[in-house]
């Protein structure tokens, strides 16, 4: 009874905290609720799962924007991207069970259709998931920079990721004004 209870709370809290341009995925819902159950005895994991759905989520949403020549988001639209999923997780069951785990129930999420969306990337990765696979990032650099080099190469990290953010907001906005202009030309001709 208690662990359906913590089931119910942490699927309410990820729908009532989520943001609003995204549901969750069920790999975020997974690790919420492993967060919620097993607070110590995974953290390793959880931070293994966060970083590789982040890198993913990381290079997906790269490539949505421009970054990449093609949009490797599109591709889960495709029927073949369930089985080359599968195909990973049956790969992943010996040495990695828990990430084959994950990998069924976001096939089986995907298969009923759980979250809405016909694109299976949607039920394997989310922007929560990527801005927490950079805190967790962010913060293991902070603790090998403090621990190495002291203060100053901190501020350069901090230097370095500020002008990343600047360029990633530039190149997003190069990018929307792009479609602005493609949807205002094919709404008067």
């Amino acid at each position: 009874m208690k662990t359906l209870l913590i089931l119910i709370a942490a699927l309410l809290a990820a729908v009532l905290l989520w943001p609003s341009f995204a549901m969750p995925s069920i790999t975020a819902v997974l690790i919420a609720v492993d967060w919620i159950v097993n607070r110590d005895a995974h953290r390793q994991l959880r931070r293994q799962v966060i970083f590789v759905a982040g890198a993913i989520a990381f290079v997906l949403y790269a490539s949505v924007i421009g970054f990449l020549p093609i949009d490797l988001y599109a591709l889960g639209f495709s029927p073949f991207a369930p089985l080359v999923l599968a195909a990973a997780g049956v790969w992943l069951a010996r040495s990695h069970r828990e990430a084959a785990w994950i990998i069924l129930a976001v096939l089986l999420a995907y298969d009923v259709s759980l979250v809405g969306s016909r694109n299976l990337f949607d039920y394997a990765v989310d922007p929560v998931l990527l801005a927490l696979a950079i805190f967790f990032s962010a913060a293991g650099l902070t603790a090998l920079l403090r621990g190495h080099r002291g203060r100053a190469l901190i501020e350069v990290a901090a230097v370095a990721v500020r002008n990343l953010r600047e360029a990633l907001a530039h190149r997003v906005d190069a990018h929307c004004h792009r479609l602005e202009r493609s949807d205002f030309a094919g709404r008067h001709r």
